[in-house]
């Protein structure tokens, strides 16, 4: 039996207009990249990263990573 891990990576900034809390649709297409905080996006990367390499030093045979189009 293989075990895999998987898991989203989604950007979570509670701070963007977007968060929902505005009552604007929340649908990717409608978030602008101005919101986009890199400094954040580096941190949730690395964070990401990080819980890839913990799921296999405690023995997950795979991992998985989805791709998505947003065109």
């Amino acid at each position: 039996m293989l075990i895999g891990y998987f898991t989203e990576r989604p950007y979570q900034d509670p701070g963007a207009s977007w968060w929902g809390t505005t009552g604007r649709r929340l649908v990717d297409l409608d978030a602008s990249n101005d919101e986009y905080d890199p400094v954040l996006g580096a941190d949730l990367y690395n964070r990401y990263l990080d819980e890839k390499l913990y799921a296999e030093e405690m023995g997950f045979d795979a991992l998985a990573l989805n791709e998505h189009h947003s065109t």
